[in-house]
C-alpha cells in the first residue's frame, strides 16, 4: 500500500485528507469551516471549499494509545494522542469526527451520550 492507504495491501482506504506518517501515526490535513455561528458548528473538508464562510487550514496528527477492550470496560472506546499543528476552533473534535471516531459524550460532534456518573 502507498502512503495514502491505496493498494492491495490496504485494509481499507484512508479517509480524504489522511496520510500515514509512520506505523501507528496518521496525519489529517484539510480545512475547517464554520457552518453555524449561532451554535459554533464546524465541518472538515479535504479540499478548500469555494462557498460559504472562509475555510481555514488545519492539520492534526493522531497516535492510537489504547484500543477498545471489552474486559477493561471500555468497549467501543479508544484513547488517542492528538498533535494539533494549527489551533483552529473545535479542530480535534472536527478531525476525529471526520476520521469516524468522535469523542465519547460529545453529542455536538457525533459522540454518543453515556449515562455514566463518573463523567463530568
Amino acid at each position: 500500500a502507498n502512503e495514502k492507504g491505496e493498494g492491495s495491501d490496504a485494509l481499507s482506504p484512508l479517509p480524504a485528507g489522511v496520510s500515514l506518517v509512520r506505523p501507528g501515526r496518521i496525519r489529517l490535513d484539510g480545512f475547517i469551516q464554520c457552518v453555524d455561528h449561532k451554535v459554533g458548528k464546524y465541518i472538515f473538508a479535504a479540499e478548500r471549499p469555494v462557498t460559504g464562510e472562509e475555510a481555514k487550514d488545519a492539520a492534526t496528527e493522531f497516535e492510537l494509545e489504547r484500543e477498545p477492550d471489552e474486559e477493561a470496560g471500555n468497549e467501543g472506546e479508544s484513547v488517542v494522542r492528538c498533535f494539533p499543528f494549527s489551533g483552529r476552533t473545535h479542530q480535534i473534535r472536527v478531525h476525529l469526527l471526520h476520521l469516524g471516531f468522535p469523542i465519547a459524550n460529545d453529542s455536538c460532534y457525533g459522540g454518543d451520550l453515556r449515562d455514566d456518573p463518573s463523567l463530568p
